[in-house]
């Protein structure tokens, strides 16, 4: 997760061009990223009594 926001703050930094790339070209493992946003996310979030509800509703 780290690494993915260095990336970010890279593309901020360099224009819009480091950004791009990360988003249009750049070579992405799904399952790699999903496992470092959960591991990052249970890290900084974690509480037994949660509950997590996720709405895709649009407005």
């Amino acid at each position: 997760m780290e690494e993915l926001l260095d990336d970010r703050r890279v593309g901020r930094e360099n224009g819009t061009h480091g950004m791009q790339h990360l988003l249009c070209r750049a070579s992405w493992d799904a399952d790699a990223v999903r496992d470092d946003v959960r591991e990052y996310v249970v890290e900084h979030l974690h509480d037994e009594a949660a509950v997590l509800i996720v709405d895709e509703t649009t407005t």
